[in-house]
């Protein structure tokens, strides 16, 4: 005799897990619906070529946007690194500058390194060829006024934004989405200068845990940049034992605190100064910036000149 009578109670099944239940329909797209856009975006790319993608902001610097395909794509983030002195914050606040006065679009300037004073002065400084030292002295000429009111002209109405670093991830994923709110741009860059010390306020008492720290700070900011098809380029600071090699160029593996800063990056950038390095180096002024890893192309190295006046980098004419 069997137990499946017609009309006898039957037990009920397992309950599906609440994870698969709570999974939306909607973020889950099949190959045939996705084909379409990705097609669609690759013949606007090659029916315009030389025109930078609707996704993408240019850098500013000719040979990095030449092999990275335009620029800094959205839903990507970028690493950049180099030795305390070399430069790197103002790489960052270089992209965010050119962003939002060459292209018009909203970046948001997030410091742990330095206050919004300090900012403005450095972005002054790189718009009007002022020297920072004249700026941060208040010893300035004729000649030196008009520089920063014609820059002050070009730059009042610019999308910049900027916030001093706040202690943890969640106060900055806030403030993240009180500027996206007031900026619904196709292209949006948010820097992230100083990125580390946002782990290092957190609470940790162990080695361990300070390393998990730094590692759940990377796929958080990783994260943001995908779910929000933000742009982020974030600095990091290197080892101490960089500067003590026969070699101190810029490796992947010379970034502190934990390697997922470059494990989770689309790109990572170091930079070099030779002539801090050797006091007689016949490169002053110039600077190396490598291209150390790049998921969609190639990896390079790129010759610019440091203006470190100016808080700038420039292209250099060959």
């Amino acid at each position: 005799m069997t137990d499946d009578l017609e009309g006898a109670p039957t037990e009920p099944g397992p309950e599906a897990p609440q994870s698969v239940k709570e999974v939306p329909r909607s973020e889950i797209a099949a190959l045939y619906e996705l084909i379409g856009p990705a097609f669609d975006a690759i013949d606007a790319r090659a029916s315009s070529p030389g025109k930078t993608p609707q996704d993408v902001v240019p850098t500013g610097f000719m040979d990095l946007d030449r092999v990275t395909g335009g620029g800094l794509a959205a839903a990507s983030t970028t690493a950049v690194f180099g030795h305390s002195g070399m430069g790197s914050s103002v790489l960052a606040l270089n992209f965010a500058t050119h962003a939002a006065t060459a292209c018009d679009v909203p970046v948001l300037v997030v410091s742990w390194e330095s206050d919004r004073d300090a900012l403005v002065r450095r972005v002054l400084s790189h718009t009007a060829g002022v020297p920072l030292t004249r700026l941060t002295a208040g010893a300035l000429d004729d000649d030196d006024w008009r520089k920063l009111a014609a820059a002050m002209g070009r730059i009042a109405e610019t999308p910049l934004s900027m916030t001093a670093g706040p202690p943890t991830f969640e106060v900055l994923s806030a403030r993240v989405s009180e500027w996206t709110a007031t900026f619904p741009s196709q292209r949006r860059l948010l820097v992230l200068d100083g990125l580390p010390h946002l782990a290092r306020l957190s609470p940790a008492n162990t080695e361990t845990s300070v390393w998990d720290a730094h590692t759940r700070i990377s796929a958080q900011v990783k994260h943001l940049a995908m779910t929000e098809l933000l742009i982020i380029v974030y600095t990091v600071p290197t080892i101490v034992d960089v500067m003590r090699r026969a070699d101190p160029r810029p490796r992947l593996g010379d970034v502190a605190y934990s390697p997922a800063y470059v494990a989770d990056a689309d790109l990572v950038l170091g930079v070099y100064r030779e002539d801090l390095v050797e006091r007689e180096s016949p490169r002053a002024g110039e600077a190396d910036l490598h291209l150390l890893k790049s998921k969609h192309g190639p990896t390079d190295v790129f010759l610019l000149a440091f203006q470190g006046h100016f808080q700038r980098f420039v292209d250099v004419a060959l």
